[in-house]
C-alpha cells in the first residue's frame, strides 16, 4: 500500500510525533499504532493493518508495561525493543529491532531525537542530512517510520503559530519530514487535562482536534 493511514499517512516516509514533555504523546501514540495494527480508521481514516515495533530509548521496559497496564493493552504481546547504552547509531538500533520483530513495517522510535549525530539537534545541515538517510532506509528496507520527538514548553504568545515548526531544534525536523502528529496541552501550565492534537499532513489539509482525559486514556 502506498499509505499506512489513507490520505495522511504515507507508507516508507519519516513521520514525528511530538509535543512538549507530559503533554501526553506516549498515550495518543501507542492508542494509534495499536488501532494502526488492527486496521481500524484513525480520525476518520482508513488505515491499512500494519505490524509494528516499538522502539523505547528513553523509557524502561517496567515504565512501558505500566503505561500499557494503563491503557488496558497486553504488554505481552506488544512488540517493544530497548536498545542497550552501547547502541548510539539510530540505522543499528532500527535494523536489531527488525531482527527481533521481523514482520514489523511500521518502526516507531521514542526519544528519536536523541539519537541526532553528536547531539546537534540545531544544525540544520546535519539534520536534514540525517532525515534524508533515514528516508533512503525506510524505502530500502521497505519500513515507515515515526519518530518522536519533544518541543519546548512555551506560553501561547511565545510559540510558533505553525504547529509543524514547534519541534524542539533545527526547522529542517519539519522541513525534511512528512506527516507531523503533535499534541499539546491546551492550559500549557498543565492546570487543564484538555490536549490540542494536530495532524500535519505534507499533501493534505490540516486537521486538528481536541482530546479529553478520561480514565487515563487520551
Amino acid at each position: 500500500t502506498e499509505h499506512v493511514i489513507t490520505g495522511i499517512m504515507p507508507a516508507r516516509e519519516v513521520h514525528l510525533f511530538g509535543g512538549p514533555s507530559g503533554g501526553g504523546k506516549t498515550t495518543v501514540l501507542i492508542a494509534l499504532v495499536e488501532a494502526l495494527s488492527k486496521g481500524e480508521k484513525i480520525f476518520g481514516h482508513t488505515s491499512h493493518p500494519t505490524p509494528f515495533v516499538y522502539i523505547s530509548s528513553d523509557r524502561s521496559i517496567t515504565d512501558m508495561h505500566r503505561t500499557a497496564d494503563r491503557l488496558g493493552i497486553d504488554w505481552k504481546a506488544f512488540p517493544i525493543f530497548i536498545p542497550t547504552r552501547q547502541m548510539e547509531n539510530v540505522t543499528d538500533v532500527i535494523l536489531a529491532a527488525l531482527k527481533k520483530f521481523p514482520l514489523a513495517k511500521l518502526v516507531v522510535i521514542e526519544g528519536f531525537s536523541g539519537f541526532t549525530p553528536g547531539g546537534k539537534t540545531q544544525d540544520y545541515h546535519l539534520v536534514a542530512h540525517w532525515l534524508r538517510a533515514l528516508q533512503e532506509l525506510c524505502e530500502s528496507k521497505d519500513i515507515t517510520l515515526i519518530g518522536v520527538v519533544h518541543s519546548p514548553k512555551c506560553k501561547p504568545d511565545e510559540k510558533y503559530e505553525s504547529p509543524r515548526e514547534r519541534i524542539m531544534g533545527s526547522v529542517a525536523w519539519g522541513a525534511y519530514s512528512n506527516t507531523i502528529f503533535y499534541v499539546e496541552p491546551l492550559i500549557l501550565e498543565g492546570i487543564g487535562k484538555v490536549r490540542s492534537f494536530f495532524i500535519l499532513p505534507r499533501n493534505a489539509p490540516e486537521e486538528k482536534y481536541q482530546l479529553d482525559w478520561k480514565d487515563g486514556l487520551l
